[in-house]
């Protein structure tokens, strides 16, 4: 009997649709938009792009700390502010918690954030200097970068290093080599414009020793320059944060009503599968292993949706979600069922409001 009386409950635990929808009705009927123009006090944060690679966590605090400082910080006339970089945020996470690592994948966003406001996030022009410097001169993207050196650490030894040496065209060489390994994704333009000859010269040195955070720390060295980081970013108000699968929802329709973006820890896959069942249930006892922002709310078909936006790239493929898209035609977020996100949610955080940004540190 009292399987059978779990069996019976579970799809209200599981999906919970009237309790819930009853719950957040009220704050969740005013129409919230952060991605739309007028919200904004500078250029709208663009929608990022992690890639293969597990830094989803520093690329939505890159993320949330935009839209704080274009919605809430400091104007100077027309000025524009600089964009932040995800692997720098990866980077301060990492020699922070686990200087041995081989790679920054997998982290948390909010502690990321409240190192940056430790140690300042680097200035994007200084970070365009270093890749243009150590990847090529097209222009190569951070995250690109990111990538190839990690590959690098990952599948560098001995028996590579011979057919390196060997080899009367290294970039070529190099390039077939990293062709062999098909459990990683091919990206054509790292391919197509990455100098490979010029990274594997400036990973040298650390290669042996597989000290990824060293070689990281040297390429952004002028970061660590009088004049490397943004001041403001140091200047940027604590993360609050909340626990818990508990109207979690009502805490977000809050923020989101004082125009304040939610950075959201949940199960990634309710993004791909939100109408599975047994999916739906392994969220409420699984960890989250993913992160994004939630940047707006409203009421459609009488459901409360919240306007996620995630580190995926420039294009719409949830399912059954509704893209939201700018006016060029590229994706800025999700709306997605509030009760199905919240249900593979296990925290979120945002910045304290009651703490105003100030000039100067």
């Amino acid at each position: 009997m009292k399987y059978f009386i779990l069996l019976l409950f579970m799809p209200v635990i599981v999906f919970g649709n009237p309790w819930f929808e009853n719950r957040i009705k009220g704050s969740c009927s005013s129409y919230v938009n952060l991605a739309k123009s007028d919200w904004l006090n500078f250029r709208p944060v663009p929608t990022l792009d992690q890639g293969p690679v597990g830094l989803c966590y520093a690329y939505s605090a890159a993320t949330l700390m935009d839209l704080y400082r274009d919605i809430h910080g400091l104007k100077f006339g027309n000025m524009r502010q600089m964009p932040s970089d995800p692997v720098w945020a990866s980077m301060l996470y990492y020699n922070y918690y686990n200087d041995t690592a081989k790679s920054f994948d997998g982290g948390l966003g909010e502690v990321s954030i409240e190192l940056i406001r430790s140690y300042g996030m680097c200035r994007a022009d200084i970070i365009q200097k270093a890749m243009n410097r150590y990847a090529t001169q097209n222009n190569i993207s951070t995250r690109d970068w990111y990538v190839i050196t990690e590959w690098f650490l990952e599948f560098y030894n001995s028996k590579i290093e011979q057919e390196i040496s060997k080899a009367p065209n290294k970039a070529q060489k190099l390039k077939e080599i990293f062709s062999r390994y098909k459990s990683r994704k091919r990206i054509e333009n790292i391919f197509k414009n990455a100098d490979f000859e010029k990274i594997y010269n400036g990973m040298k040195p650390f290669l042996k020793s597989k000290n990824f955070l060293a070689y990281v720390k040297t390429v952004f060295k002028e970061c660590y320059e009088p004049g490397g980081v943004y001041v403001t970013s140091k200047n940027l108000p604590p993360i609050i944060s909340h626990t818990g699968k508990r109207r979690l929802e009502l805490e977000v329709t809050k923020q989101l009503n004082k125009k304040n973006p939610v950075l959201v820890s949940y199960k990634g896959s309710v993004l791909t599968n939100p109408s599975n069942f047994f999916i739906r249930t392994a969220h409420f006892f699984q960890h989250a292993n993913h992160q994004s922002v939630i940047i707006g709310k409203r009421v459609r078909h009488k459901k409360c949706q919240f306007l996620l936006k995630n580190t995926w790239g420039n294009y719409c493929r949830y399912h059954k979600w509704e893209c939201y898209r700018d006016k060029k035609g590229h994706e800025v977020g999700v709306w997605i069922n509030a009760n199905g996100l919240m249900k593979a949610t296990t925290d979120i955080h945002y910045f304290d409001l009651s703490k105003k940004m100030k000039r100067f540190k």
